[in-house]
């Protein structure tokens, strides 16, 4: 009796490790994911600066690739499949799978002054040459 209460308890403890250990390993997915969603969006913020493009230019990801540390391996979310779609620099990239890289901010972004993103607005209004 005593020896399948053990065994019962050890499987349980064994399925709860299991548990937390997959669950552990989602979040992990989603951390990655937003990181990487980061690295799009710094990316595009400097390329936009270096290439003289506007804040809602639609930018493919193979043209920021250069900018991206692990470059095109980098541009599908671990969740899933399907690679990050091209975005503006205003509204920033988006997870095919959902995931929001800046939870509870309003898209389009906000230009703070003295921010890549505020000098890519300032940019933009000048006349092109």
């Amino acid at each position: 009796m005593i020896k399948k209460i053990i065994i019962i308890l050890g499987c349980m403890a064994f399925a709860g490790l299991i548990i937390g250990v997959t669950r552990w390993h989602q979040s992990r997915k989603v951390t990655v994911c937003i990181d990487q969603m980061q690295m799009w969006e710094a990316a595009a913020e400097s390329y936009c600066l270096a290439e003289k493009h506007g804040p809602e230019e639609i930018l493919m990801l193979e043209d920021l690739s250069a900018y991206v540390r692990h470059g095109m391996a980098a541009a599908v979310c671990p969740c899933g499949k399907q690679p990050y779609a091209p975005f503006s620099v205003a509204m920033g990239p988006v997870c095919p799978n959902g995931h929001d890289m800046a939870p509870g901010e309003a898209r389009p972004f906000k230009a703070v002054p003295g921010s890549k993103l505020a000098g890519i607005y300032e940019f933009a209004k000048q006349p092109k040459q």
